[in-house]
C-alpha cells in the first residue's frame, strides 16, 4: 500500500575497503534506496508465501566529489616513520610540498609536533588504531609546512615488519584543498561519517586520550604499544609546552 511506502525507504553510510588504491584503507559511501521485490528467483515451497526481498539502491561516494576522483598522481608523496610517528625521511615530492629535507626532520624530535593543535586527539587515535592492526586506514587531519603554512593530507600509514617485528612505518599522503580538509573536520564528530568518530569533546585534555589505561595493545606487541603510549605523551606535552611558550612570548 502506498500509505506505508516510506516505512521501505533506506539511506545509510556504509564505508568499504578499497583495493583499487593503496592510498586509502576505506571509501565511505552514501546508499540511498529502498526495499523492493527480487524478482526471478526460485519459488519458496513452504507454507507461508513469502517473497525474497533486497535493497534497490544508489550509493554515491560521501564528502568532496574531488576527493573521489582518479588521484593526480604528482601530487601523492610518501614518508617514512618511526613506531612512535617520528619523521625519519621524506621523498622528494614531500620534500617540495612541505618545503622539509631530511635535517629539517630530525629537528622535529616528534612528529606530534607539526600536527595542528586541533588534530592531535584524531590523530593520536589513529596512532592507536595502527599499533593495534598494523594500518591506520584512512585519516584527514593539518601538517605544518616549514613556511609555517597549514597542510590538510588524507593518509593512510601501516607499520613495516621485520623479522616479524614490527620496524618502521610508511605512509602515503594525499594533499587537499583548504575546502576538502575543513568539510572533513566538521563531519568529523558525525556518527560513522568517518573512521574515528566522535573525537572533538574539547571539554577533555586530549593528554587523558594517551595515558589513559585503554587495553588496546597487540597480542604480539603488548609491550612495543607501552613503551608508544609513553613516547606519545611525552611528544604531545612537549608539543603543548611548545604552544604555550609561543604564546607567552
Amino acid at each position: 500500500l502506498l500509505e506505508y511506502e516510506h516505512l521501505l525507504q533506506r539511506t545509510f553510510t556504509v564505508r568499504f575497503r578499497c583495493l583499487l588504491d593503496n592510498t586509502s584503507g576505506f571509501v565511505t559511501l552514501e546508499i540511498d534506496g529502498r526495499i523492493g521485490i527480487l524478482y526471478g528467483q526460485k519459488p519458496s515451497h513452504t507454507l507461508d508465501d513469502h517473497r525474497s526481498l533486497a535493497l534497490i539502491g544508489i550509493a554515491c561516494p560521501f564528502g568532496p566529489p574531488s576527493l573521489f576522483e582518479i588521484p593526480q598522481r604528482e601530487s601523492l608523496f610518501k614518508s617514512k616513520y618511526r613506531l612512535t610517528l617520528e619523521p625519519v625521511s621524506l621523498d622528494p615530492r614531500g620534500k617540495l610540498i612541505l618545503n622539509y629535507t631530511d635535517h629539517d626532520l630530525t629537528e622535529l624530535a616528534s612528529g606530534y609536533n607539526w600536527i595542528h593543535s586541533d588534530d592531535l586527539k584524531y590523530y593520536s587515535t589513529a596512532h592507536k588504531e595502527l599499533l593495534k592492526t598494523g594500518t591506520s586506514g584512512l585519516v584527514c587531519y593539518r601538517i605544518q609546512t616549514k613556511d609555517g603554512r597549514w597542510q590538510w593530507l588524507q593518509s593512510s600509514m601501516r607499520i613495516i615488519y621485520k623479522s616479524n617485528k614490527p620496524d618502521f612505518v610508511i605512509a602515503n599522503h594525499r594533499p587537499l584543498t583548504d575546502d576538502e580538509g575543513e568539510e572533513l573536520f566538521y563531519k568529523r564528530g558525525t556518527e560513522f561519517k568517518l573512521p574515528y568518530p566522535c573525537l572533538y569533546d574539547f571539554d577533555t585534555n586530549f593528554n587523558s586520550t594517551i595515558n589513559d589505561d585503554e587495553n588496546y595493545s597487540l597480542k604480539h606487541h603488548t609491550s612495543l604499544v607501552k613503551n608508544s603510549n609513553t613516547n606519545l605523551s611525552v611528544s604531545i606535552i612537549n608539543n603543548n609546552n611548545n604552544n604555550n611558550n609561543t604564546n607567552t612570548t
